[in-house]
């Protein structure tokens, strides 16, 4: 049994992670909804994912096909949190958090494994520097982010799985990898890299020094996870008609890689996990010197030192940066941002050992007093994170009390006015000065904020797109009867909208389809008349429940006086999956070269066949 002192020595490490991840989030556990929380508690509520499993284990996610998602373990784990926390918003930030923590417990461990016995100091700091990274809010504090928690949580314990396998042969080790690894793909698509990460790990961190042959017999560790990872696409290619997916920029960039950009993006991806601050453009020269610093310095030093230092050092500085680059590859290296950080939420696990194993590399290859400086600056790195996250959940906390804001608002406006309702210039993120979005706000959920089970009332408004003034009046003239709201920010209220009186834009004739018609969005088209004008471009707006979009036509689609534009299938067809199928609405607006209001029709309402 051990002495106190010694069982205080173990139990402090963790006490002290702990700690610090409290400090920094609690005051977010109570954050309120945001964005797609509203939407996706709200559908999940009336449509638990459990009620027909076959149909959730072989259909896209949510039933939808705008975004090739395949995510039915991390739905399921999120309905469960939805019939045990209902409306509630700190149930599911507690519950996130401590998933979080358990991820950081995971790296910790898998670290431990790597660095060896004397390797304590650097598995702590590894596990503290990603528990505390400042772009993990978007994963761990917007609830619509539990894709994320779950799929690295299942791919962080397969990981740890395999290396238990590796260190004693048992089979039910790497078993349990192989079923973790299923629950992480079934859970998030970016968990496809976890092969690439073990064969990273057998080849480089795994074994010190071994014979060819010893290295082409690890491969019968790891290649059932690659035919796994192939069944996978093959089911994903029968599912969406592709095997490659999900948002369709990154699908594009993906299919179609240009050596110029992926090289810009990765150096910026690079220096911002390092670095995260949005305050201004980083200048090439910037990253150029930014990636130097970060990969350059630590290999030359590996490079110098290779004589007195193990070579173990840098194959697991090595295996890391295999990990990060690995992690950025399903969102093709584009560089994040604060509110869409979780796209990195693995990367940063990699930077996290990275770190580690260049402080514990540099300990290792010098002598005193320099022999303080790696740790010194590592300690340094934890200090600016701390800084950079404590302002992140600042925005994150802002950013919900902006939505609820804005929901009792319109609770209060329809009260007041009962009428249907359409809401315009609500934020979709929080931006900071230097207007990137750090926090999400309303980009979807406007309708679900204000029905059961957020409110007890019912409250019939429609997102819009940003418009303003003239812009307004195809709206206002199409549902005379309606209340149009303007959110003023700097006011933190809504404003009515009231056309004024002065002269309006040309009003062209709306040709099909006809006001109230049911269409086909994916043959129907919008049709108006064009009369002569001073019009630079035109737009196809639509509102919907799920939101409100413009799409940009080109002018020369006008023949005969007459424009055609075809209507939004997809947004559409989601809207009717997710809301049980209402009204939408349709208008056509012209600009002239200065961005002027030159024409409309009046918006007309439609439904779907």
């Amino acid at each position: 049994m051990l002495p106190r002192t010694g069982r205080l020595a173990r139990l402090a490490p963790p006490l002290v992670l702990l700690a610090a991840v409290l400090v920094f989030y609690g005051r977010a556990l109570d954050r309120p909804f945001t964005s797609e929380d509203f939407l996706l508690i709200r559908f999940l509520g009336e449509n638990p994912p459990w009620r027909d499993l076959r149909e959730q284990l072989a259909s896209p996610w949510l039933g939808i096909s705008v975004v090739r998602f395949y995510r039915p373990i991390s739905t399921l784990l999120y309905g469960a949190e939805i019939a045990a926390f209902g409306s509630q918003p700190a149930g599911y930030n507690v519950a996130h958090l401590l998933v979080h923590l358990g991820s950081a417990a995971l790296l910790w461990a898998i670290v431990r494994r790597l660095a060896g016995p004397d390797g304590d100091l650097t598995s702590f700091a590894a596990a503290l520097l990603f528990a505390l990274h400042p772009l993990h809010p978007n994963a761990v504090v917007f609830s619509a982010s539990f894709a994320t928690l779950f799929g690295a949580l299942f791919l962080l314990a397969a990981m740890l799985a395999y290396q238990r396998f590796r260190e004693g042969g048992a089979l039910g080790a790497w078993g349990a990898s192989m079923a973790l690894f299923l629950l992480a793909l079934g859970s998030y698509e970016a968990a496809a890299v976890l092969p690439g990460l073990l064969a990273a790990y057998d080849h480089l961190a795994g074994v010190r020094r071994a014979s060819w042959r010893r290295h082409a017999s690890l491969a019968l560790g790891y290649l059932p996870f690659f035919g796994v990872l192939g069944g996978y696409l093959l089911f994903r290619r029968s599912l969406f008609g592709e095997s490659i997916g999900g948002y369709e920029e990154y699908r594009n960039l993906l299919l179609a890689p240009q050596l110029r950009r992926v090289l810009h993006d990765v150096a910026a991806s690079i220096h911002q996990l390092h670095l995260p601050v949005y305050d201004r453009p980083q200048a090439p020269w910037v990253l150029a010197i930014s990636c130097a610093v970060l990969v350059g310095a630590p290999l030359a030093f590996w490079l110098l030192r290779r004589r007195s230092l193990d070579s173990s050092h840098a194959r697991l500085w090595l295996f890391s940066w295999v990990w990060i680059v690995a992690s950025l590859a399903p969102f093709a290296f584009k560089p994040s941002v604060p509110g869409n950080g979780r796209y990195w939420y693995l990367a940063a696990a990699g930077v996290a050992m990275s770190v580690g194993f260049v402080a514990r590399g540099a300990c290792a290859a010098t002598r005193p007093p320099w022999r303080r400086l790696a740790p010194a600056a590592a300690v340094l790195l934890v200090a600016c994170w701390g800084v950079l996250l404590a302002e992140s959940v600042d925005a994150y906390v802002a950013a919900g009390r902006t939505a609820r804001t804005i929901q009792g608002e319109l609770v209060r406006g329809g009260r007041t006015s009962p009428s249907p309702a359409f809401l315009t210039r609500y934020p979709y993120f929080l931006e900071n000065q230097a207007q990137v979005p750090v926090a999400q706000v309303y980009h979807y959920g406007v309708w679900d904020s204000v029905h059961p089970p957020f409110v007890p009332v019912r409250v019939p408004v429609r997102p819009l797109p940003p418009l303003a003034g003239a812009e307004l009046l195809p709206v206002a003239l199409g549902a005379p009867g309606s209340t149009i709201w303007e959110w003023d920010g700097k006011a933190g209220m809504l404003r009515r909208f009231i056309p004024g009186s002065g002269e309006r834009p040309a009003e062209f004739r709306a040709l099909h389809p006809g006001d109230g018609a049911v269409v086909d969005p994916a043959r129907d088209f919008a049709e108006v008349a064009v009369p002569p004008g001073r019009h630079a471009r035109f737009r196809l707006l639509v509102a919907s429940r799920i939101n409100g979009a413009a799409f940009d036509l080109d002018p020369a689609s006008v023949r005969n006086g007459v424009l055609r534009a075809d209507l939004p299938d997809e947004m559409l067809t989601t809207s009717d999956r997710l809301y049980g199928g209402g009204e939408h609405y349709w208008w056509i607006e012209a600009k002239d070269a200065e961005g002027r209001v030159s024409g409309f029709s009046r918006m007309r309402s439609f439904r779907l066949d």
